[in-house]
């Protein structure tokens, strides 16, 4: 592992890409082109990190700064940096600190290289993030956030960050992979772009319409009080099965409207994250586009 792997992975995407000229305004064409030419240059650390942010690349990680900003627990880490030629026996592999303490042995490190298993590391800090409390998960994604992306807790608060938090748990394996699920939230709700796909697919089609759904949808949610993700989780139910509809049918149109995509956390969840006001305005603004496109 070196930062050479790093700008290797970055050149190998630019050349797929075809990618003649910097993509970055701040990183000098000059020095992109003598880079993009000679194998042997590498371009600096910031340099790299611009580069990969403008074309949407994930670098693979090398230093422990590295693992720390793309969301790996510390725990995680040194639990599988112990394994790296060592084993405790007994097909023990998942261990805490204090079972390293007093189970290593220098009698058990193997004599064969050893071999730094990214998927392996993956699988483990996602079952580690698994095994957590809601409540934990949401005080080590809040210290995450503090430190590389602050403007989500910032404009949520501590009640609706902590829905988010239990909206995005299921789907994360490291830190870091909860802040696509939770992009939603970020948004304005005056901003949010709705996929014009997803608004054909959901809202202008099936039967009963989606369009009409969703219309008898934001008149039964604007009479919800107390608006909690169980209460609304309950009326979305309840609707489904007055109108003896699947959830699939129901929840797409809303999903759409609320996120702008047909991907979301748990729908009662997600109503709550961008809280009553937020969420009638977007179903009005969906209506109003789908109403557009007609």
């Amino acid at each position: 592992m070196s930062k050479r792997e790093r700008d290797q992975a970055a050149r190998a995407a630019v050349k797929k890409a075809a990618i003649q000229q910097s993509p970055d305004p701040t990183i000098d064409n000059a020095v992109f082109t003598a880079w993009l030419g000679d194998t042997k240059r590498q371009l600096e650390t910031n340099q790299l990190e611009r580069l990969a942010e403008s074309m949407g690349l994930t670098l693979p990680e090398v230093s422990v700064e590295d693992f720390r900003k793309a969301g790996y627990l510390p725990e995680v880490i040194c639990n599988f940096i112990a394994l790296l030629g060592w084993n405790p026996g007994g097909d023990v592999e998942k261990f805490d600190m204090n079972f390293l303490a007093q189970h290593f042995d220098l009698g058990r490190i193997g004599k064969t290289n050893a071999r730094f298993d990214r998927k392996k590391l993956l699988s483990f800090n996602g079952d580690a993030l698994g095994a957590m409390t809601d409540e934990e998960f949401a005080m080590r994604w809040r210290t995450w956030c503090d430190r590389f992306d602050p403007t989500l807790p910032g404009r949520l608060g501590p009640e609706r960050f902590a829905i988010l938090a239990r909206a995005v748990k299921p789907r994360c394996k490291t830190l870091r992979d909860a802040i696509k699920p939770a992009a939603f939230a970020l948004v304005g709700d005056d901003d949010v772009v709705f996929d014009a796909a997803a608004v054909k697919k959901h809202i202008l089609s099936g039967s009963p319409q989606g369009l009409e759904i969703l219309r008898e949808l934001a008149a039964r949610l604007s009479t919800i009080e107390p608006w909690t993700a169980e209460a609304l989780q309950h009326a979305i139910d309840q609707y489904a099965a007055e109108k003896s509809l699947g959830m699939g049918v129901v929840s797409q149109p809303l999903r759409v409207a609320i996120t702008g995509t047909g991907v979301s956390p748990g729908l009662g969840e997600t109503l709550a994250i961008v809280g009553k006001k937020g969420a009638l305005r977007r179903i009005e603004r969906c209506l109003d586009a789908a109403a557009a496109m007609v």
